[in-house]
Order: structure tokens, then sequence, then C-alpha cells
């Protein structure tokens, strides 16, 4: 508690952003899953921390993670088109860090207690 018995409540750490389809691309964002992994392995056994959909629809989304443990992070994005748990043509994607898909590599990021972090996502139909 603090000065005269107020509450005193840290800020969230969050991790916000928004998904944007690549110029000339067109679809529907809305349903994609955002997900945010500890080590590449985690990321490449698809076995994320946490994960969210965005708000909004159209080719351009926005997302929210709260409540985020401190340290440091990958995001990737994915609409799974056809529903069959593999990253294939016809599916929406895309990474915090280079490249294009299928050459692109994750860049890591630090999140600190009390940080709201924005990561933008461009998104590619495969």
């Amino acid at each position: 508690q603090g000065i005269g018995g107020a509450t005193v409540t840290q800020p969230t750490t969050r991790i916000q952003g928004q998904l944007t389809l690549a110029p000339g691309q067109s679809g529907d964002l809305s349903n994609a899953r955002v997900a945010i992994y500890t080590s590449l392995g985690e990321w490449l056994n698809d076995t994320p921390v946490r994960f969210v959909a965005p708000t909004g629809s159209g080719a351009s989304v926005s997302f929210v993670i709260d409540n985020v443990v401190p340290g440091n992070y990958y995001l990737d994005a994915w609409k799974d088109i056809d529903n069959d748990f593999v990253i294939d043509g016809g599916d929406m994607f895309g990474w915090f860090g280079n490249g294009v898909y299928p050459n692109g590599s994750l860049t890591q990021f630090p999140i600190n207690q009390g940080e709201a972090k924005t990561i933008n996502v461009q998104m590619f139909v495969l």
C-alpha cells in the first residue's frame, strides 16, 4: 500500500502492436495467432509461452499481450487458413526480425518490468 492507504499498482508489462499485410497483398488477419517464445527451440517446436488473437479485421489488426514476465522473447504471427496446423501455402505468416519467408530470421528482443513494448509485424500470404 502507498501513502494514505492508497493501493499502489505496478505498471503492466505488455507487448503490443499491429499485424499488417505486405503491400499488394489482401486478406483478413482476424483470428491470427500472435505468439511469444523464450527460445528458438520453443519456436521450432511451436510451443509458445503465451499467445493471443488480435482485435479487428482486415489487412491490419492490433494485438496486446498483457502481464508478460520480463525477459527476452521472439514473436511470430500466423493465420492457419486451412486449419491443417502446418505453415503452408495460403496461410498468413510474419515475425519480428529480418528477411522474407521462407528465408527470414527471428530477432530476440528484451522487455523490462513495467514496459509497454511495441512490435509491429509485416505479414505475408504464403
